[in-house]
């Protein structure tokens, strides 16, 4: 099979415990206060991997997953909500 990209968020597959950042209004974009929380997350292989989803610093025990906004039409991106995942099981 070609390599097309279906394995490649095969890392995020299992139980984690999640530490989670996010702007306390995540659509104004003056605000800058956040507020953090932990959370629990499962990830089953679903549609044959084919989705898409950006993390960062993944091993095999932990990954970032960043979600931004632009409100400005793309010219910028503002993070406005940070997962820290760490393996349990």
């Amino acid at each position: 099979m070609p390599a097309d990209g279906r394995s490649d968020f095969d890392f995020v597959f299992g139980r984690w415990q999640v530490r989670n950042r996010k702007l306390v209004d995540v659509v104004d974009p003056t605000c800058d206060e956040w507020v953090g929380f932990d959370s629990a997350a499962a990830t089953e292989p679903i549609l044959g991997g084919l989705g898409h989803v950006e993390w960062t610093n993944p091993t095999a025990d932990t990954a970032r997953w960043e979600q931004a906004f632009s409100y400005d039409g793309g010219a910028t991106w503002r993070t406005n909500w940070t997962m820290d995942f760490t393996r349990t099981e």
